[in-house]
């Protein structure tokens, strides 16, 4: 079962590599998960030119953690 949470992306950087002409990004994240203590985690996502806007340094994101401990946001 997965665990629904936040994290605050704390940077980005772009990758240097795209799929299908989109950016893949490196976020670092402060993970928050209900009834756990606040980790930080390295994330890399493919992300469209046309949101990436959303995917500041200081924003809020949801995200979800399965039990083998993977991450994904939203």
């Amino acid at each position: 079962m997965d665990v629904r949470g936040e994290a605050t992306i704390e940077s980005v950087t772009a990758t240097g590599a795209t799929v299908d002409r989109n950016p893949e990004l490196e976020f670092q994240l402060l993970v928050d998960l209900p009834g756990r203590e606040p980790y930080r985690v390295a994330h890399r996502l493919v992300v469209s030119d046309r949101v990436r806007h959303r995917f500041g340094a200081g924003r809020a994101v949801p995200v979800s953690v399965d039990a083998a401990g993977t991450l994904a946001i939203g």
